[in-house]
């Protein structure tokens, strides 16, 4: 009997242990569970923060392209100025030089009218 009650005491605290055991291992798979939800969610907005930058670099790579465009065609634009500006003052240049020549020629012809005026005088005083 007392083999008996020994046997039925042990076996009791083996289904005891077993039962913590059982109990013990659930927690762990609940625990192992959350993980393992924790890390899938840690991997997915790795994942959507890899597409999110991936995105940005296209707008980033657009945005730029854009930009060197926009900066050669304001290059190409201030050299066409340039050259506009350029001929403009060639062209102020020529206009001055024939205002100055129109100028000097105009003083020759004045010159050219008094001496005249003068010789018409003159000799009318010779002939008074």
């Amino acid at each position: 009997k007392e083999e008996s009650a020994l046997i039925n005491t042990e076996r009791e605290q083996m289904k005891k242990q077993l039962d913590r055991n059982k109990t013990e291992l659930e927690e762990m798979q609940q625990s192992a569970q959350a993980h393992s939800s924790e890390i899938q969610a840690f991997l997915d907005e790795k994942a959507k923060n890899t597409r999110d930058k991936k995105k940005l670099q296209k707008a980033l790579l657009a945005y730029r392209n854009d930009t060197d465009t926009q900066l050669k065609q304001i290059h190409n634009e201030k050299e066409e100025l340039e050259k506009n500006v350029t001929l403009y003052r060639e062209k102020v240049e020529v206009l001055m030089g024939e205002r100055e020549k129109s100028d000097s020629e105009k003083e020759d012809l004045q010159k050219s009218a008094l001496a005249q005026n003068e010789r018409v005088e003159s000799l009318l005083k010779e002939k008074e």
